[in-house]
């Protein structure tokens, strides 16, 4: 089974920092910028909400983890925290879609099929952003990060399905106002997007 939780980042979490983990609150802390880290306080503060009591360690490319517990996956962009947590694998990503120059900023990491395909859609932006979700989610679905080479993922026939090591791995699009995300899940599922509260 997969869940996938969304919440509404606010600067008033500050107030909850003391309440994290010595983990989480140490990585907060350390962020220069104010909304980024009421970003990360509020990502905590879903952690905590779930998962209090557990001790999160991190893989060797530092994809957290809690051992023999449920899989999980923490992403952030703008307002908004989502947490994806599952029986097996799991990765997300949630981006605000900005107007970008998206095919300069897609030679970094897309194929020259999806800045192909990305050149001819009638809706660039959106392509764009699920290109980018899919591979973002995928990767920390595996725990890999960026030591994947993301030119070696090609989503240009707008896949839903991936073999990876050779077991699929299954991609479901939410759309928030003007947010895409993505959810990257080694079992399929309908799972919807549901908001919770993390302010106690």
């Amino acid at each position: 089974m997969v869940k996938l939780y969304i919440t509404k980042t606010d600067i008033n979490s500050l107030k909850e920092i003391n309440s994290l983990s010595d983990y989480r609150r140490e990585k907060a802390e350390r962020i220069v910028h104010e909304k980024d880290r009421a970003q990360s306080v509020t990502a905590g503060l879903l952690l905590e909400k779930f998962f209090k009591g557990n001790k999160i360690k991190t893989g060797e490319y530092g994809k957290p983890y809690i051992e023999g517990g449920p899989e999980f996956n923490l992403a952030h962009s703008g307002e908004y925290v989502i947490l994806a947590i599952g029986d097996s694998a799991v990765g997300c990503d949630i981006e605000r879609m900005k107007k970008i120059d998206y095919l300069r900023v897609g030679r970094v990491v897309l194929t020259e099929n999806e800045l192909t395909a990305i050149e001819n859609a009638d809706d660039a932006r959106s392509l764009f952003y699920e290109f980018w979700t899919k591979k973002e989610s995928f990767i920390k679905l595996t725990g890999e990060g960026f030591h994947c080479p993301l030119k070696n993922l090609d989503f240009s026939a707008r896949q839903s399905e991936l073999i990876h090591d050779g077991a699929p791995c299954f991609f479901k699009e939410y759309m928030l106002e003007d947010y895409k995300i993505m959810l990257c899940t080694r079992e399929k599922t309908d799972c919807g997007l549901e908001y919770v509260d993390v302010f106690f």
